[in-house]
């Protein structure tokens, strides 16, 4: 008798009951992302002296799959003046829709899970269009 013939393969991508999307961290790094929207938080005082290295410029973006259903990541972001070249820094974890798990189908922890998200952003080219889409914005 087969035993494995009751076991449940997850698809690809589909989305859970509780509302997120799980897959596997090797899916993930197959999937693509593209911008969605970007924007400053206006209630975020807007000091801009980059050349005194001092920023208070921050604000929001997020990103989204070309998947079915669709993965949305977010995270909010800062000018960071301190680094040179001065540049976009993400601040905190993002946020997200998805729910990262191990080549068993298993859900990693919420610190883990985070912690591959960022680095999912990280590998995306986002600083460099986000400051082309925040200056066309905003100008």
């Amino acid at each position: 008798m087969n035993t494995n013939a009751n076991l449940k393969i997850p698809q690809p991508i589909e989305l859970s009951c509780d509302g997120y999307i799980r897959v596997t961290k090797k899916i993930l790094k197959t999937i693509s992302f593209k911008h969605l929207d970007s924007g400053l938080y206006e209630d975020h005082p807007k000091q801009t002296y980059c050349n005194d290295r001092q920023s208070d410029m921050a604000g929001y973006t997020e990103w989204i799959s070309e998947t079915a259903p669709l993965i949305s990541i977010g995270w909010d972001w800062k000018l960071d003046c301190i680094k040179q070249p001065i540049m976009y820094s993400m601040t905190g974890f993002p946020y997200s829709n998805l729910i990262v798990q191990d080549n068993n189908f298993m859900d990693l922890d919420q610190h883990e899970s985070l912690d591959y998200l960022s680095k999912i952003v990280n590998n995306l080219n986002w600083q460099g269009q986000l400051l082309t889409l925040i200056t066309d914005k905003y100008s």
